[in-house]
């Protein structure tokens, strides 16, 4: 009676975990049609995987845990700019000695091509770097107490860092959060924001991505590449 009792539990446990499975290969695969659905209306290229885009890009969300993965990718012109926009995922684990728990991280990454330019990030402050602030150690501000208390920016150029930031800029900046963090990588602008994004709000992130790179630069793009 007792093993027919754990065989009993043992197929629910398993015919549950096959009804998620199931389900959520469903949503996946209709998440997937409605991307590449809403790509081909609005004259983009889909593809569900791109390896290549995995350590395209380096810093912030890109540098931690493993198993990383660049899919449901949108790529093409968008306002005469060159544009990808993917899913990046990664897991990490954690354990207490008896468990260990995996979690995975997922973000949107919207990347427009720039042509050459330094490094440059911008970021909210936290409380670490108010700290570093304190003592003297943090990093680039630009003389406006407003942005610099607000947000936290490294540069390898201070130079172009004050001319792409200009007045205009930071008070812009000051009023759209949907445009924070990002990243100047050298070739392409970069924002990242965690989670996915269903197709009708990937269009206001994109288009704010380009308003910042025609804010920020002189209009000058490329392609995604290695």
């Amino acid at each position: 009676m007792e093993a027919a009792a754990i065989a009993l539990i043992v197929a629910v446990v398993f015919g549950v975990f096959i009804m998620f499975a199931v389900a959520s290969s469903a949503a996946d695969r209709r998440r997937r049609e409605g991307l590449a659905d809403w790509a081909r209306t609005q004259g983009l290229a889909y593809a569900e995987q791109r390896p290549d885009l995995v350590r395209r890009f380096s810093g912030t969300p890109f540098r931690g845990g493993r198993g990383a993965k660049a899919k449901n990718v949108l790529s093409g012109r968008w306002r005469d700019r060159s544009v990808t926009v993917y899913e990046y995922s990664y897991t990490t684990s954690s354990s207490n000695g008896q468990t260990t728990t995996t979690t995975t991280h997922k973000f949107t990454i919207v990347a427009v091509a720039t042509g050459a330019t330094p490094v440059l990030q911008v970021k909210d402050k936290h409380l670490g770097h108010r700290l570093l602030d304190l003592i003297g150690i943090g990093d680039l501000e630009l003389g406006d107490e407003k942005f610099d208390e607000r947000f936290h920016l490294q540069c390898d150029d201070a130079a172009f860092a004050r001319t792409a930031l200009d007045q205009d800029t930071r008070r812009w900046l000051g009023s759209r959060p949907d445009v924070v963090p990002f990243r100047l990588s050298g070739d392409h602008l970069v924002l990242w924001t965690n989670g996915t994004l269903p197709p009708e709000r990937i269009r206001n992130r994109v288009d704010a991505a380009v308003d910042l790179v025609e804010r920020l630069l002189s209009p000058v793009d490329g392609p995604v590449g290695d």
